[in-house]
């Protein structure tokens, strides 16, 4: 059976080795945990690595690090476990490199996974786990027993609908939101660690903080503009490349990046993104002529671009940023 927590406040989580990554499942679906000595390998489609016999069953077993594509130097089959998981009348075994132990979280300190953070992958975690200040995702157990269908088509789904309406911007205000008299201005590193040719501004009314350099954990099957998530205030939060999902290329996280934490207008989601650690605070009004731009800038994603004395200024729409939804995929 599994082990619950005494206090209603609390979840219990078994803490997995995959690879080099610690994941959490709910022990609330936990059956029980099997050696390896009585699974017989048989690989097949869908990770499908074999099958092993508990209570007079033979149970299918998948391999999770070939789904993640997490492949650790150096295997320890003594270490392996088989985590059974029960939902209704389905049961599954799930492989892992080693089982940590059992621990017990507050439950204001588990969270549904971001949905910005979490395209393809969107089923196979349930909730973002913290404990002691560090991030966790926890498996879903819905996934692995109730969609064992879907995961041959992994690689090949895409971001679920995630458009939202922004609220109307007027033309030739470089604001960057309704309301403020102030805004951040900023650049990006790009992949050769290069500033970029543009300036970046946004409303300060939307900024929360700027932050150090984070440690941030990624999100297996995030779209490629997703970096992962860090922890804010014990909350965890996506962190986006902006400049890529703006249509230009990858940006650098180094010594001199930092964290802008911003919220978007129309839901509130907080999230963040790296810029060059020279951020600056303008009044406004800022002299400013609104210009049309036939450069790699995805225009959709802007509020508009502007010449401000001797710089391109462009505002981001941190709401179609997050949520516009990607067209053409398969």
């Amino acid at each position: 059976m599994p082990i619950q927590g005494d206090n209603e406040s609390s979840r219990t989580f078994l803490s997995t080795k995959i690879g080099d990554n610690s994941f959490f499942v709910d022990m609330s679906w936990v059956q029980s945990i099997e050696r390896t000595d009585n699974l017989t390998k048989q690989p097949g489609n869908n990770n499908l690595i074999g099958s092993l016999t508990f209570e007079r069953a033979n149970i299918d077993v998948y391999s999770i690090s070939d789904l993640l594509k997490i492949k650790p130097e150096d295997q320890d089959i003594m270490t392996e476990r088989v985590v059974i998981i029960r939902k209704e009348n389905m049961r599954i075994g799930l492989l892992v490199n080693s089982v940590s132990g059992i621990v017990e979280i507050q439950s204001d300190l588990v969270f549904d996974v971001p949905s910005i953070a979490n395209s393809s992958l969107s089923n196979l975690f349930e909730s973002i786990v913290i404990s002691d200040n560090d991030l966790y995702l926890s498996i879903s157990p819905d996934f692995l027993s109730g969609q064992k269908e879907q995961l041959s088509h992994l690689e090949d789904d895409k971001a679920p609908d995630l458009i939202t309406k922004s609220p109307a911007h007027q033309n030739g205000d470089a604001t960057g939101g309704a309301g403020s008299n102030q805004i951040l201005i900023f650049k990006v590193l790009d992949s050769n660690a290069e500033m970029s040719k543009y300036l970046f501004g946004m409303s300060i009314s939307q900024v929360l903080q700027i932050l150090e350099p984070q440690e941030i954990i990624g999100v297996p099957g995030s779209l490629d503009f997703v970096y992962g998530l860090i922890n804010w205030r014990n909350r965890p939060i996506p962190v986006i490349d902006l400049y890529k999902r703006m249509g230009l290329e990858d940006s650098q996280i180094n010594d001199q990046t930092r964290f802008v934490v911003a919220r978007t207008l129309s839901k509130g989601l907080i999230i963040c993104f790296p810029v060059y650690f020279d951020v600056n605070v303008v009044k406004l009004p800022l002299p400013h002529e609104k210009l049309v731009l036939d450069s790699e800038i995805d225009m959709s994603f802007t509020k508009g671009t502007f010449k401000v004395e001797d710089y391109i200024l462009v505002i981001p729409d941190l709401d179609k940023v997050v949520f516009k939804k990607i067209e053409n995929l398969n």
